[in-house]
Parts: structure tokens; C-alpha cells; sequence
């Protein structure tokens, strides 16, 4: 399990696959490991028939040899310790007294060995493994040439789609300038919800969402640095030129069965909606937001970065525009695995004379519901 480093904890959920934590049982102990009693006597050894002897009987109850000190209860805790761990003292229990007082405490092992949890109910799953690429990616969106003091075009892939009415275009994620992956699908169980707690950073404009709830409101975009919502519909531009003419970046949870579930990670309240807000036109946010996500096991979790003009706000920090002296920065340190996986990220992120933007997405932890 991670433990998160960064602001506070939001509320929305996922729910991602599930790799075991735990650890390794312990081998039985071999050789002279048999206590007094439990061990080698010829009565609470093993029985002639092959069943357990009155004494081993008794060590199955007790689940305890005399010098083990582990009892069933000790077995079967919520660490996940198997009967091997309670009997691998210099005490540990004979083949037919280890045999009969493991029914409990086997179990417990084998529960743990298969999916990763504790007696007491689901554990903590593997995040790396479970997000299925989705922890530690860097996804840069940046500006094709040199901009405008405000503005930079968007990757040459992307086409103009005019008319109010219109979808954005997909801009494709970037990464060190090759196209990189931004569809992920998670593992678990189809039929189970996994909670992941994941921390998204980085640099991005802001755009108003029709429909939907915001989690923070309070102070300015530039202030909170948490611009996440969900539900909502990228807002069509007032005139008839251009559609969602701001860069929507939404972040959609579709389950192998049911409906898909859609987030924001740039939204605004609609008083800040930047076709006529001052507080939001022209200018990119540094975002820092803690969320739970749930999701079922298999989900595929995509995010889709639009556009239907192809001009990004350029990355010029808390001013609209300008000279763009002092860009957005934000920490990634204490990432893992690092972000990126391999090689640099040098901040502010900037491509062809002009800083562009990016998201980077930590999975903390996963745990099954």
C-alpha cells in the first residue's frame, strides 16, 4: 500500500482488480522442530490408524504446541498470518497435531494466498498491478509550435470540428513526443466493486460542464487546485463557430457490464465558466486532486482530452497569458512507481517554444468492497 503525501481526500470512488499484498506464508519449520509433548512422544505423535492421537487431538484444539504460543485465534488473525506462522516456533506442531489443528488457520492462509486478504475481510490490493498502466502515467498535451502570447495550437492530429452543436475532436496524449497510451484496463473480479484511491497532478485549462456536481467551490480555480466533478457534458460555445472551443478533459469508467461513469478533471462552476469569466479565460490551473473512485473488476478507464478549435491555453501560471514568466509547477516527487517510469520530466512541461499541458495519475491503493 502507498501512503499519499498530497492535500486532502475527495469523495468520488473506483473500483479496479485485485492483486494480493500479503505476504508469503512461512514454510513449515522441517528437522527438530516439534515441541515436547506435540512433537516426538509416541502417544501425541501420530496415531496407528493415521488420525491424531488424544494428546495431538488436544493440539488441534488448543491450536497451540507448547512452545509455539500460537492458538487459532493467532492463525487466523487479521494480519494475515497462516497456521504455519503460529506452529513455526522451536515448538511447532507434529504432522498429525499440525495436520488436525490447521483446519482453521488453513483456511485463513489459503484466503490470503488467493486473494490478497486478511480474515477480517477484503486487504489491500497491489495498485501497480491492478490500474494495468494506468498508475504512474504521464500524459502530455503540448503545443504544436510557438504560440501567442495566450494560446498555442493543439498536436497536428487534431481537426477543427466547427459548429455549436458539434463533439469536440480527441486530441491524443503525448509523451516525450510519441503517442502514448490513454485507455487503461483495470483487473479484479468482473462481479466485485474495488475502491482506488488515486491522486491526479498536473497543469490543464479549465471548462464548464453542463449538468453534474463539482466537488470544491469554494475560493478561485487558481486558489482550491481541485477542479474535479463528474456527470457532466462539456458546455457548447454561445456562438456558431465553434463547439467546446476550451479543452474538456474527461475521464470515463466503463464496466464490462452497466453503465460508464464519467469525471472531470477541469471543471468549473458555471459563474467561472471561461467564455466569461475573467477568472478562468486565458489561463491554465495547476491541479492537485485526491479522489476514491469506484469501480467492478475489468472496468476500462479512458481519458479523453478534447478540443474543437485545437488552441490550448498556454501554461503561463496564476496570469492570463502574458509572458508567461512564471508557469505552473507541480511536485511529483514521492510517486510510485516514478513519474514518469523511465527517464526525465522537466518542469514546466514546454515543447516547440511554448509550455503546453499534462496529467499524471498516481493509484495510492486499491481495496476490495
Amino acid at each position: 500500500m502507498k501512503s499519499p503525501t498530497l492535500l486532502s481526500t475527495g469523495s468520488v470512488c473506483f473500483a479496479l482488480l485485485a492483486c494480493s499484498t500479503a505476504a508469503e506464508p512461512p514454510h513449515p519449520m522441517n528437522g527438530g522442530g516439534a515441541g515436547p509433548t506435540a512433537g516426538s512422544t509416541s502417544t501425541g505423535g501420530q496415531a496407528p490408524t493415521g488420525g491424531g492421537a488424544p494428546e495431538g487431538g488436544a493440539a488441534a484444539q488448543g491450536g497451540a504446541a507448547p512452545q509455539g504460543g500460537a492458538g487459532p485465534t493467532a492463525g487466523s488473525n487479521t494480519g494475515g498470518s497462516s497456521v504455519a506462522t503460529g506452529g513455526a516456533s522451536s515448538g511447532g506442531a507434529p504432522p498429525a497435531a499440525g495436520a488436525g489443528g490447521a483446519s482453521t488457520g488453513g483456511g485463513t492462509s489459503a484466503g490470503a494466498g488467493a486473494g490478497g486478504t486478511s480474515a477480517g475481510g477484503a486487504g489491500p490490493l497491489d495498485p501497480t498491478t491492478f490500474s494495468g498502466g494506468l498508475d504512474g502515467a504521464l500524459l502530455q498535451y503540448p503545443c504544436s509550435s510557438k504560440g501567442s502570447s495566450v494560446d498555442c495550437p493543439n498536436d497536428t492530429t487534431c481537426v477543427k470540428v466547427l459548429g455549436q452543436n458539434k463533439p469536440s475532436s480527441v486530441i491524443p496524449a503525448k509523451l516525450n513526443g510519441a503517442t502514448t497510451p490513454s485507455t487503461w484496463t483495470v483487473g479484479g473480479d468482473a462481479s466485485k466493486t474495488y475502491d482506488v484511491h488515486v491522486l491526479i497532478r498536473g497543469v490543464v485549462e479549465a471548462y464548464n460542464y453542463v449538468g453534474g456536481t463539482i466537488d470544491k467551490t469554494s475560493g478561485t480555480p487558481s486558489s482550491r487546485q481541485d477542479l474535479f466533478g463528474k456527470d457532466g457534458a462539456p458546455q457548447n460555445n454561445a456562438d456558431t463557430t465553434n463547439g467546446s472551443d476550451y479543452n474538456s478533459y474527461i475521464l470515463t469508467v466503463t464496466p464490462a457490464t452497466g453503465t460508464a461513469k464519467k469525471y472531470m478533471l477541469n471543471a468549473v462552476q458555471n459563474s467561472e465558466n471561461p467564455h466569461t469569466s475573467n477568472l478562468t479565460q486565458h489561463r491554465s490551473f495547476a491541479i492537485t486532486e485526491d479522489k476514491h473512485i469506484i469501480m467492478s473488476g475489468g472496468s476500462k478507464v479512458t481519458l479523453e482530452v478534447g478540443d474543437s478549435n485545437c488552441v490550448q491555453i498556454m501554461n503561463c501560471g496564476d496570469q492570463a497569458g502574458g509572458s508567461c514568466t512564471s508557469p505552473w509547477k507541480v511536485s511529483l516527487d514521492n510517486s510510485t512507481p516514478p513519474i514518469p517510469k523511465t527517464g526525465t520530466f522537466t518542469q514546466p512541461f514546454s515543447a516547440n517554444g511554448s509550455f503546453g499541458q499534462w496529467v499524471a495519475f498516481d493509484v495510492l491503493d486499491v481495496v476490495a468492497q
